[in-house]
């Protein structure tokens, strides 16, 4: 099932050159404000490769199977195969398993916008721009349109049909590694 709705603006000249003074000057201030920015995240970034390189030299492989009292307070490694004893339940939807993990994915049939704009100078500086949006329905994890349709029919098929079903992740309390 599809759905369109198409909506025509008309700018004037006078707008559009204030439109385009109003960007010059937020990409002013977004060029002062991205040196401060650039300049902390490239620091936070070497601290973080230094806190993995330090990991890497101090982490310690032992066996899963034993025990090692010298390894008390040091990074470990280990490899082996996971089990567990405990069985998993969704008791909403009577779901059980025995694994380590246990996951609810929640999706939901619903509208989803596509939007293709077109703009066309006119005489006189001008400027019209149309824009078509385009429905059809999805299964998408969570809501996906946050209720941002253009299209009002759209946007009530969307509300009445919101559901509460949540995702659930169960892990299981006690893992051995063998």
């Amino acid at each position: 099932m599809s759905d369109s709705y198409t909506e025509t603006v008309t700018t004037g000249w006078f707008s559009r050159i204030g439109d385009s003074i109003k960007g010059i000057l937020i990409g002013l201030i977004m060029v002062v404000l991205a040196f401060p920015l650039l300049f902390w995240n490239e620091g936070r970034a070497v601290k973080t490769r230094k806190d993995l390189d330090q990991g890497a030299k101090e982490c310690v492989s032992a066996n899963a199977a034993t025990l090692d009292s010298n390894n008390e307070g040091k990074l470990v490694h280990i490899t082996g195969k996971a089990t567990s004893k405990g069985t998993l339940r969704d008791e909403k939807f009577q779901v059980s398993a025995e694994a380590l993990k246990l996951k609810r994915v929640v999706e939901m049939y619903q509208w989803k916008e596509k939007t293709k704009t077109s703009t066309k100078k006119e005489v006189g500086g001008k400027e019209k721009k149309t824009t078509t949006y385009t429905y059809k329905k999805v299964w998408a994890l969570g809501v996906s349109t946050r209720g941002n349709l253009r299209k009002a029919k759209a946007t009530k098929i969307l509300q009445s049909q919101l559901i509460h079903i949540r995702g659930l992740p169960r892990r299981s309390p006690l893992v051995n590694i063998h």
